[in-house]
């Protein structure tokens, strides 16, 4: 009895080793085996990677692709040439990447942007308009994936800053437009002085017709006897739509190219900090107050630092509610949306025409 008694302690402790895997025989253990290194769980892509329609203060509508984990982009204009380089990882998403390009031969490297959800703001080294030999620059450029494509979501009132290139100079247009009737129509005022819409001169109303491009979010401009006017698009930055438009002009002097950006029109102007560049090739800071409006520039060619200060005013019981001007010195003109500000050179000036500031509202 003893015997058996002690057999069968004997074979209840083989069988708790070999549950437990011990006694080095065949059993195993029904655990998995445990990783000697990281995690095979890759992290997600970033979500703000991918293609977006460019638009650039040098007059041209381009694509972007954009990763924000390899760091890397590509330009690609319409013929299929295409421009490529890499960024610099800010320490927040939020923050500024720089940008660094085989295009960039200055001494200070004034190229850089910023990155919302669907929309990328900055400057990067493009073509110079009507170079020969083709030379580059920073240009500003505002670049979207949320282009409206329902017809009826166009409509509202913007405030619109222009700069055209042309073989000869550049010049400035400032002034509104209003999109109606579920997008169906534009009405512009395009007077050499800057009105609301609403107080344009009757012999200065402009009156477009939309109608879809093929390209998805582009959208034609007819005139009333007919003529292709251009083509324009509105984005949507942060909640808010924003309006766009870059290309050759097609009832201009050959050589023309144009860039257009509006906001929409604003009951009040208030307070903001912003980072941004021009088409002057500089990287910008901006302190504005209600009254103020002081920009310190970095230029490419030496690194130096320029500052300027204006003092504002508002346009006027004809003119855009939300829009700025400046006292002096030279004449600009300034605004703002939730995300964005920009400041434009008056039309007409050597000195200031055709100049235009672009900058994310920090």
């Amino acid at each position: 009895m003893k015997d058996l008694k002690r057999a069968l302690v004997a074979a209840v402790l083989m069988a708790g080793l070999a549950g437990c895997g011990g006694g080095g025989g065949g059993g195993g253990s029904a655990l998995p085996p445990v990783s000697g290194g990281g995690s095979d769980v890759k992290p997600a892509p970033d979500a703000r990677n991918g293609d977006f329609k460019f638009f650039a203060a040098n007059g041209t509508r381009q694509s972007l692709k954009i990763d924000f984990d390899q760091l890397t982009y590509t330009v690609t204009d319409n013929a299929g040439g295409s421009s490529s380089g890499t960024l610099d990882k800010p320490a927040a998403p939020t923050a500024r990447y720089g940008v660094r390009s085989g295009r960039i031969t200055t001494q200070a490297n004034t190229s850089g942007l910023f990155a919302f959800n669907d929309t990328v703001v900055g400057s990067v080294p493009l073509a110079v308009p009507n170079s020969n030999p083709v030379s580059y620059a920073p240009y500003p450029f505002i670049a979207s994936r949320a282009l409206v494509t329902a017809q009826a979501n166009l409509d509202g009132v913007y405030n619109r800053f222009r700069v055209d290139s042309t073989p000869t100079g550049r010049d400035s247009f400032i002034g509104q437009v209003r999109i109606s009737g579920g997008g169906t129509t534009m009405t512009q005022c395009v007077d050499s002085g800057i009105y609301r819409v609403e107080k344009c001169p009757v012999a200065s109303v402009s009156v477009s017709a939309i109608t879809a491009d093929a390209e998805a979010g582009m959208w034609n401009l007819t005139g009333s006897d007919g003529t292709f006017q251009g083509r324009f698009a509105i984005g949507r930055v942060e909640g808010e739509n924003v309006y766009l438009s870059a290309g050759s002009s097609p009832n201009s002097v050959a050589g023309t190219w144009v860039f257009s950006i509006g906001f929409p029109e604003a009951s009040s102007w208030s307070a903001f900090k912003g980072v941004g560049g021009s088409t002057g090739g500089t990287m910008d800071t901006v302190v504005a107050s209600a009254t103020s409006f002081s920009i310190t520039s970095t230029t490419p060619e030496t690194g130096t630092q320029t500052s300027a200060d204006f003092a504002l005013h508002d346009m006027g019981a004809i003119g855009p509610l939300g829009m700025r001007g400046s006292a002096g010195p030279g004449g600009f003109f300034f605004m703002r949306m939730g995300k964005l500000e920009a400041m434009v050179g008056a039309r007409g000036n050597v000195n200031t025409a055709g100049f235009l500031h672009l900058g994310v509202v920090n």
